[in-house]
Order: structure tokens, then sequence, then C-alpha cells
């Protein structure tokens, strides 16, 4: 499954935000700007919480050496994608397994009926946060949701997955461990996921969404609130607009956001000036808690639905 453009549009409007917030830190965001790509690849990369202290406290410690840069340059813009990452998943992965449950009539299995939510949320931020691919960074162009039902430009899209196995195959062998070999094929099998994504669901949710997906998925109504404050405060800075240190302060009070991108970019910017006072050195940890304090994750751990690995008993206590 893929979230991407989910996790990419919420990404860019929480690095927006912090950018105009004094609570976050100019010289990070100095770092993110100069850094962009390695962010948007922190920003879809899991288990964050595993990796962005170590990588921004080795920065921390060799900040000041000329020679460090810009190698730690990417590697904090890196760390630094990551933090929104960790808000978006405590949000929107919990909320997603609900709305599969209380479908019953969504396709099954499990996987499948959140291949197509995902799909219909991206498509959805393709047009509202990235407006259709026309946005001016040219991030994204207007072909990259459009049918392509020409023979030479499918052509193209197999000649690309190709390339991607051929690199793939040209990496390295798996090296099993033998000793634990259960164990060990039961991690390869949670982390590999299959090289493309099902493009057809997200052109289908952005070119002529399914009126029965669409009701069911309450997308306007759970997904994207247009009353959110944090929605609303994007959107101005989107348009170029710069609000006050008070506005912003009000805005990302999580109570007041009902929605589920509402909720992720109040969240991100609470933990994006998480890893700034890890930076400045006022906390020893960063605290981001992900979804694997979610009940609902936990019991689809217990029915071999997802990734033990990635859900434990423990994370669920500290709810």
């Amino acid at each position: 499954m893929s979230d991407m453009l989910s996790h990419w549009a919420i990404f860019e409007d929480c690095r927006k935000i912090a950018a105009l917030d004094e609570k976050f830190d100019a010289g990070l965001t100095e770092v993110i700007e100069k850094q962009l790509e390695y962010a948007r690849l922190g920003t879809v990369s899991r288990g964050g919480n595993r990796w962005m202290q170590p990588i921004m406290a080795r920065a921390k410690a060799v900040w000041d050496q000329p020679e460090a840069h810009p190698e730690q340059d990417r590697k904090l813009a890196y760390a630094l994608g990551g933090l929104p990452h960790q808000a978006i998943d405590s949000v929107i992965k919990p909320y997603r397994g609900e709305v599969v449950e209380r479908n019953e009539q969504l396709p099954e299995p499990l996987e499948n009926a959140h291949r197509w939510l995902y799909g219909y949320h991206d498509a959805f931020l393709f047009g509202r946060v990235f407006n259709g691919g026309k946005t001016p960074d040219k991030q994204f162009n207007e072909f990259l949701l459009a049918r392509n039902d020409h023979p030479l430009g499918q052509s193209i899209e197999d000649y690309a997955r190709s390339m991607v196995l051929r690199a793939l195959q040209g990496i390295h062998t798996l090296a099993p461990n033998i000793e634990d070999m259960d164990g060990w094929l039961d991690r390869v099998v949670g982390v590999i996921q299959p090289v493309t994504v099902d493009i057809q669901r997200l052109i289908e949710g952005h070119v002529s969404p399914d009126p029965a997906k669409a009701e069911q998925f309450r997308i306007e109504e759970e997904f994207y609130r247009e009353a959110d404050p944090a929605i609303q405060l994007a959107e101005r800075v989107r348009a170029g607009e710069t609000p006050t240190q008070d506005e912003i302060e009000a805005a990302i009070d999580v109570d007041e956001n009902i929605s589920i991108y509402g909720r992720s970019l109040a969240v991100g910017i609470h933990y994006m000036r998480e890893g700034a006072r890890f930076w400045r050195g006022e906390t020893d940890t960063i605290d981001t808690p992900n979804y694997d304090t979610s009940e609902f994750w936990t019991r689809q751990a217990e029915l071999g639905r997802v990734r033990k690995q990635d859900v434990t008993a423990g994370g669920a206590a500290r709810k």
C-alpha cells in the first residue's frame, strides 16, 4: 500500500508552517530547505523513532566541524523529515483501520480495502494541496495521475518498472539467518512491499471517483475538513500569508482539529518542535509516539493482519 502523497502533503504544510513558527528553529528550517529531497525521503521512511534521535545526535555533535558538511546536513534533513511522518502515522493509521472496520462492504481482505482508502486520500490531496500537479515548485506535474491509455505511454511505464526490478536484482543476494530462519523470514516478508503501487486506484480517485467509495470514505467530512484551524492555517500559508505566532498557537491545538488531516498537521508541528527542543539541548529524548499506541492495531497484529514488530503490546499499554 502507499500513501506517499498524503505523507508529502502533510510534510509540505508542516515545513512551511514550521518556518514561521518561533518555537521551531531557523537553522533547522535552513537545513530542510537546502536538503529538501532528503527531508522528503525521511517523510516516507518508517521506523523514525529508532533512527531520528541517533541521526540528530550525531549531527549535533559534529555540527561545528566544517568537514562534517554537507554530509551531516543531508542526514539531519532526513531525520527532520521523519518528525512529521511520526505524527502522520500516529493519527492516520488508526483512523484508516477504523474506516475499514466499520464498512463491512469494503473490498477484502484488509490490505485491499486499505489500498483503496489510501488511493482516494492521495488523489484528494493531489488535487487540494498540490493543485492537481500545477503548483509553482513543479514538485509534481498534472500527468502524475492522468489516465495512461496510449500503448506508448504504457510501454514507458513497463520499462520504468523493469528498471526498478533490475536495480533490485543488482543490489545484493539475501543472506538468511540460518539460526533463526523462521524469524528472519517473517521479518523479510513483513518488510518487502510491491515495487509498484496500483496507480489505477489513484487515477480513479482523481479523475473519476466512485460515488459509493467517496460516500464510504467521507473524505471532506472526516479526512480533510475545511473548518479545522490547522487546515485553515496551512491554506493561508500556501497562499503566501504570514500568520502571527498567536494564530499558529491557536491553530495547532490538537483538540480543536476534528479531521484527520487537521490533527496530523497539529501533531506534526508539535513533533517538529520536539525535534527542535532536542537540537537546542532542552530535552534528552525526542518524544514522538507512533501508531503502536493504538489498540486497533494491536488487535490487527493479534489477527496476523499487520506486522507484529510494528505493533507491540507495550506500545498499546502506553496509550
